[in-house]
């Protein structure tokens, strides 16, 4: 059986033997994900839709650079949106680990990609009882 979560055959079979994330790492989101959908495409049977997604990410990515906000220089328009998710979140009372898991992998190193990790781990854990 294939690992379906690491290693799904429509990321590996790639003649090349270059696995997709190999690349998309060193990308913004928008322009990784356009890669994502275009890598796949044709490997996972619905080829028209992924296309479509990657079209989407390609405009929205085309939109952000036309806002000025050239890569890698997007931290204004990242502090805008992420203080709006904590306004949002501080004045309830409810589970805010979405908020403290983007937090930790906008601003944090190392230590701070383990802790959202152990969120991830949590939620797997309680979706398993």
């Amino acid at each position: 059986m294939s690992d379906l979560v690491n290693h799904p055959k429509h990321y590996t079979q790639h003649k090349s033997g270059v696995e997709c994330i190999e690349i998309t790492e060193h990308l913004n989101f928008n322009r990784g994900n356009a890669i994502k959908y275009a890598w796949r495409a044709n490997d996972k049977g619905c080829t028209r839709e992924d296309l479509k997604k990657c079209e989407w990410y390609i405009n929205r990515e085309i939109k952000r650079l036309q806002r000025g906000n050239n890569v890698p220089d997007y931290s204004y328009d990242l502090d805008v949106v992420y203080t709006r998710l904590y306004d949002y979140y501080k004045d309830y009372d409810f589970d805010k680990r979405l908020f403290d898991f983007i937090s930790n992998l906008i601003h944090g190193g190392q230590d701070a990609l383990a802790y959202a990790l152990t969120i991830i781990d949590s939620w797997v854990r309680e979706i398993e009882q």
